[in-house]
């Protein structure tokens, strides 16, 4: 049990590599920082539609926070393959006293634990200066065009500062592209990159059109009307009658949780290919 996973050599793996990245990790937080204190303040002030509405600000961070994470997600998978498995690296790596279990744990942690608190962590300190500076904002140009007043401006920084947390769906997908993007590569040799770049690109394509045409279009029975883990179907419009079909309860969990099992194929994939490379 020992020579396949030991809590010390686990944490003096971990702590190898935060010595060995943790200059760089700070490097990384002052700019992906300085980014999105930029993106927020410039989407604030550019931003269409509701351009003296109160709130505004709810709808800015929100995007910001989903593209920024989508982003950052993708550039960190690059980032640990090229700090810990590219060439010169890959020999280091690879001698070091653990096991392929170890390191494939290392990269879990990293991937699902360190890098979700360290982007929200990040995320938040820089939101709550910004936000502070979006309510003034927003007060100001709000006063000064009554009219486009539909009522009392009563702006919460806590329901602000809260906000993004309600979009955690688009974090757990944005963490599977992620760790896709790493699997695809380790598994290639010459030109991972741009290999890899293509494959995620066309697995996610392919996988929006499923999900959001081919389903509810030549899926979908003449004149019913397709909604998640239902099918409805008008009968009587005037007085808003319709017939429902719902699926069965291990359909409906099975396309609500069908990403975690794609996730876990894929985590095997990796402790897989660790493992060969090791041979």
């Amino acid at each position: 049990m020992r020579d396949f996973f030991s809590f010390s050599r686990f944490f003096k793996l971990f702590k190898e590599h935060w010595v060995r990245t943790w200059r760089s990790m700070l490097v990384i937080s002052a700019v992906v920082g300085a980014m999105l204190a930029i993106s927020l303040v410039s989407y604030e002030l550019t931003i269409t539609g509701a351009f003296f509405s109160p709130f505004k600000y709810n709808t800015v961070q929100k995007i910001i926070f989903e593209l920024g994470f989508a982003i950052v997600s993708v550039l960190f998978a690059i980032y640990w393959y090229y700090s810990n498995w590219y060439k010169s690296k890959r020999i280091t790596t690879l001698n070091l006293p653990v096991s392929s279990f170890e390191r494939h744990c290392l990269g879990f942690v990293w991937f699902n634990i360190i890098f979700v608190l360290w982007y929200l962590t990040l995320f938040f300190i820089v939101n709550f200066i910004i936000s502070s500076w979006a309510i003034q904002y927003e007060f100001i140009s709000y006063t000064n065009h009554p009219e486009f007043h539909a009522g009392p401006y009563t702006p919460s920084l806590i329901l602000s500062f809260f906000e993004p947390l309600k979009i955690f769906d688009l974090v757990y997908y944005s963490i599977l592209v992620q760790v896709l993007l790493y699997s695809t590569l380790l598994w290639f040799h010459r030109f991972a990159l741009v290999k890899s770049l293509v494959v995620v690109f066309v697995v996610v394509i392919s996988y929006n059109w499923f999900q959001h045409y081919f389903i509810p279009t030549w899926l979908n029975p003449l004149d019913w009307e397709y909604e998640p883990y239902s099918l409805r179907k008008m009968i009587n419009q005037d007085f808003s009658e319709f017939q429902e079909i719902k699926a069965t309860s291990i359909a409906a969990n099975l396309q609500r949780f069908h990403v975690q099992f794609v996730w876990l194929a894929i985590w095997s994939l990796i402790y897989y290919r660790i493992k060969e490379q090791e041979v």
